[in-house]
């Protein structure tokens, strides 16, 4: 079951990688919040 989990870990990172890694995940976020809207997958977000 470890095995499972573990693989499961490994591919969320490399989609997490893929689309833009952790700082794009928190712009995401902020965004969301400050707005309250979705954020479009193909939005611009400037980097802070």
């Amino acid at each position: 079951m470890q095995e499972f989990y573990q693989n499961n870990a490994c591919r969320l990172q490399k989609a997490n990688q893929q689309a833009g890694g952790v700082v794009r995940a928190a712009n995401i976020i902020e965004q969301v919040m400050s707005t309250g809207k979705p954020v479009l997958a193909n939005s611009n977000l400037s980097s802070n």
